[in-house]
């Protein structure tokens, strides 16, 4: 039996995601099971190439967000990236999971969309993710050498 599914199904159920993750933004304890959710999640679906790679920095977004690390993000990109991946983690939406072969093409079809809407605020969240993990890498670098110079009587 084969499913299709229009863009404009797959847009109808996003936005109607979208309304579901303004409610749940606030909640850390929400958004930490969505998060463990997702991460158990990807790891049942089939390889699909790089195209969900952008799910995962997603979650770690939202994750930088959560915790206050990452601010720069507008509210309305925050919004999309929870939604996304509310929609990617339940079970029973447009295509049900469960059906063989067929069952992600609406995850991945939201994924996609919600990538290209918040693309640039994806590659901002890299670049300041890259920066942060440098500066981490001198920090500890300038301590290991700081520790060579320590003398033990």
């Amino acid at each position: 039996m084969e499913q299709k599914i229009s863009k404009k199904k797959i847009e109808a159920a996003f936005y109607e995601y979208k309304e579901k993750a303004k409610r749940i933004l606030d909640d850390d304890a929400k958004i930490n099971s969505l998060l463990e959710n997702l991460e158990k999640k990807l790891k049942t679906v089939p390889a699909v190439g790089t195209g969900l790679a952008d799910i995962v920095i997603m979650a770690e977004m939202i994750k930088a967000y959560v915790r206050k690390e990452y601010t720069e993000i507008p509210v309305g990109a925050t919004i999309i990236a929870v939604a996304a991946v509310l929609y990617f983690v339940t079970p029973f939406d447009l295509i049900p999971d469960m059906i063989p072969m067929m069952g992600f093409a609406d995850d991945i079809g939201v994924a996609a969309l919600s990538i290209r809407l918040i693309h640039e605020d994806l590659m901002q969240f890299k670049a300041w993710q890259t920066a942060r993990d440098e500066e981490i890498l001198e920090a500890s670098a300038a301590g290991a050498a700081d520790a060579d110079y320590i003398e033990e009587e």
